[in-house]
């Protein structure tokens, strides 16, 4: 059977729920699955303890890649990527810089580092003419250049490989525009029926103790659970078998 790599979000490691509900559903669908730690996350190396939005991190997924074909004996026609928010944006970049890798599962990504950069600064509070000076000294105190690669080029250079964007529409930490923007590019330059999107009104409310919050970030897989099998099972297996 094929192999299906998860890649967690920001802050998140391999036993976030959003990595263990779908590897879940692949698993009782006879995939292979394996999840992992980003570097600087979880159990994994601490490289520099910053976190790049995905412009280092997507070696760790092409390394896993590479495992899997070296220790697995995994062939890369078999091997799927599947990510959530920054996890998303990072399998997107491994996606556009490794062709061997044939299809990609995007939920809540991001498309434009630029955007992201300005519009995490206002998620977080700090005024957003900050961006061109936050990516400054990232290249002058880090080295790192944060708009190295973006995560759309994966939607411009699919060519006859395979690509879902998932989306909620209500996504206040990565904002629907990104998964739009992904979709349009991806259905201008993949084969018809390589390319499918899923855009949804998905809000999840709990219990605080002392009242009612919500989220609606990384949400269809708990609001569409059984949709979200059906579509997640269904497009690796086109894509993958």
């Amino acid at each position: 059977m094929p192999w299906v790599i998860f890649v967690h979000g920001i802050r998140g490691c391999k036993s976030s729920g959003e990595l263990l509900i779908p590897s879940g559903m692949l698993a009782n669908a006879g995939f292979n699955v394996i999840v992992f730690d980003l570097r600087d996350h979880g159990e994994s190396s601490i490289d520099d303890d910053r976190v790049s939005g995905g412009q280092d991190e997507w070696k760790d997924v092409r390394a896993v890649f590479d495992w899997l074909i070296e220790e697995k004996n995994a062939t890369s026609e078999n091997i799927g990527l599947f990510g959530t928010s920054m996890g998303a944006g990072t399998a997107a970049i491994a996606y556009s810089l490794d062709v061997r890798m044939q299809a990609v599962w995007l939920d809540s990504g991001y498309a434009d580092m630029g955007d992201i950069v300005v519009e995490e600064l206002e998620f977080q509070g700090y005024p957003i003419w900050l961006g061109p000076a936050g990516i400054f000294a990232g290249k002058i105190s880090a080295g790192q250049n944060l708009i190295e690669y973006y995560p759309l080029d994966a939607a411009s250079e699919i060519g006859e490989r395979h690509m879902y964007v998932v989306h909620g529409n209500q996504d206040k930490r990565v904002q629907l525009h990104h998964g739009e923007e992904m979709c349009e590019v991806a259905m201008a330059n993949g084969l018809e029926g390589n390319v499918e999107c899923w855009f949804e009104d998905s809000v999840y409310r709990y219990d605080v103790g002392k009242g009612m919050d919500s989220d609606e970030h990384v949400s269809l897989m708990l609001t569409h659970t059984g949709e979200y099998e059906t579509r997640l099972v269904g497009f690796f297996t086109e894509s993958l078998m």
